[in-house]
Order: C-alpha cells, then structure tokens, then sequence
C-alpha cells in the first residue's frame, strides 16, 4: 500500500522479498487509485475492461525457482578403497536469496565416471541440511583402480533450479583378487 500527493508522472515501485516454495508460478497484481475526492479506478487482468499497466502480460508476473550454487568443499583429490569409502562434501548456496539458508532439503545425486574421463555412473544420493551441507561416502566396489571423476547434483527441486557443481577427481584404488571359473590343473 503506497500514498502519492501530486502523483502525475510519478513512478511507484512495489518490492516484496516475501515470496516461498508455495508461491512458484504465475500470479496477477492488481491496481486500485483512489483520489481524495473519493474517485478510484482498477486495473487488473480479470477486470471489467481487461486493461492492464503492463498490456503485454496482462498483469500477470512469474515467481520462478531460487537459482542454487553447488560447490565442492571436500573429497577433490580424494583416494577410495575398497576399505575406506572417500568422503565427498559440497555446499548448496541460494543465489537469489544470497545465503545458505536452503529453503527445502535438497536430494543431491552424486555421478563418478567409470574410466578416467567418462562415462559416468550415478553412485547414490544424500540429503542437505539446513545450511546447504551435504556429505556422500563412496564406496568403489565395481570400479577399476585409477583416477576418476565425480560431480554432484540436483534436479527436481521444488525450490530450486536444476545445477551441478564442476569435476573433481578421487582416486580409486582397489586389488580386486582374480576370479577363476572352469579352470584345470594337471587334468584335474
């Protein structure tokens, strides 16, 4: 609600950082001026006249998704054996809000690839805390020893916009016994 004297060809600005989850989408907004002689007129999509301030749109604005940042803060560079899984870590940062208070907890994918440069196999998830934090143990049981690549991500968020943080490495480092089938020895 803003109040103007001598209001011709002033510029009235609205800003409402308020908006949720919930609130995603497309919304109308609606105008009622009132003068001091009691005389108002209203503009919004579904009036009367159907006219609108912003003509093109209709008075309609969108609420998109909050864009996210995925860092990597732990395990680049990291070594995995079939004894002691490497610990991947990333922080999830609100870009439009500009802090780490996630708003939802978020499901992060983890992919590391199976040769040094790929192709990459999705190896598990986990969720963030509050605070965008986000910790995933990998276990190499199935890869081959060698330097690999790792990348997290999320996708379908209710909140957020689909991203991924950049390649790290880890090092794999497995002695997967030989297996023998079928095999003879001295005829027997």
């Amino acid at each position: 609600n803003q109040t103007c004297t001598d209001c011709a060809g002033r510029i009235l600005n609205w800003t409402i950082t308020t908006f949720g989850c919930s609130d995603i989408g497309d919304w109308e907004f609606k105008f009622n001026a009132t003068d001091l002689q009691g005389y108002n007129n209203t503009a919004w999509a579904s009036g009367a006249t159907n006219e609108c301030v912003d003509g093109e749109t209709d008075c309609v604005f969108t609420i998109d998704k909050n864009n996210v940042n995925l860092t990597v803060t732990g395990g680049n560079g990291s070594t995995a054996t079939l004894l002691t899984p490497a610990q991947f870590q990333i922080q999830a940062y609100d870009l439009t809000k500009g802090n780490t208070n996630i708003s939802e907890t978020l499901t992060v994918d983890y992919d590391v690839s199976t040769t040094s440069n790929g192709p990459f196999s999705n190896i598990g998830d986990n969720t963030t805390n509050t605070t965008g934090f986000n910790n995933f143990y990998f276990d190499p049981t199935g890869f081959t020893s060698g330097t690999k690549q790792w990348y997290a991500y999320i996708t379908g968020s209710t909140c957020y916009q689909n991203n991924q943080t950049g390649n790290a490495t880890v090092t794999v480092s497995v002695n997967n016994p030989p297996t023998l089938q079928n095999e003879t020895v001295n005829g027997v």
